[in-house]
């Protein structure tokens, strides 16, 4: 599997962050942000978690 190219993620608080941001510069990861109160923007990740 390895590291990935992108990961996507809400707004929340965790995923802005300086560490993670950081994080993700380190390993050369691009993050992508999604939508704001857009469900359909984030169907991915919420079908991922089941909710």
């Amino acid at each position: 599997m390895g590291v990935p190219q992108k990961v996507k993620t809400d707004n929340g608080p965790a995923y802005i962050s300086k560490r993670f941001l950081l994080f993700l510069q380190t390993w050369g990861i691009d993050h992508i942000i999604g939508i704001p109160r857009s469900p359909a923007g984030q169907a991915f990740i919420e079908c991922a978690h089941h909710s």
